[in-house]
């Protein structure tokens, strides 16, 4: 029994016809594949940079702040501005950091504490009792930036 033309035909046309959707198929998997790696590299990218921001801010308090105690009152300018700018990081970068969102108020709120006693009296240190206000909440914001950068860590960061 030989094989015709015709049997030839049928033979092989559902397996090329196979071939071609096994293809495009995989064609197709592999763009959602890399659309989905380049979506979590730049969302990796900015937690990076996010961290990267507040380690820069741990840095500036440390170096105006020490155990709570104002050691720079010339530097709490420049640390006030890193905090609105990463402010502004945050939230132009919302989506990607929405994990956060929890630490992020806690940390943010107690630094608008923090604002709010430095500016009611312009900033002087006048008496003890403004100190030690200013020297407690200066502690709740070095707890809360500490918790947001263990956060951030632990999301493998």
């Amino acid at each position: 029994m030989e094989f015709e033309t015709k049997d030839w035909i049928i033979m092989l046309v559902p397996v090329v016809l196979e071939c071609i959707v096994f293809f495009i198929f995989q064609t197709y998997l592999n763009m959602r594949l890399k659309r989905f790696e380049k979506k979590i590299g730049i969302k990796d990218n900015v937690i990076s940079t996010y961290l990267q921001n507040l380690m820069s801010i741990k840095l500036m308090y440390q170096c105006t702040f020490n155990n709570g105690k104002i050691v720079s009152e010339t530097n709490i300018q420049l640390f006030l501005n890193m905090l609105n700018d990463l402010r502004d990081y945050y939230l132009a970068n919302i989506n990607d950091l929405s994990k956060f969102k929890d630490e992020y108020e806690d940390f943010h709120n107690s630094w608008m504490t923090f604002v709010d006693f430095w500016n009611k009296n312009n900033g002087k240190l006048i008496d003890n009792e403004f100190k030690n206000n200013i020297e407690n909440q200066l502690k709740i914001c070095e707890k809360n930036i500490d918790i947001l950068i263990s956060k951030i860590r632990n999301k493998g960061f």
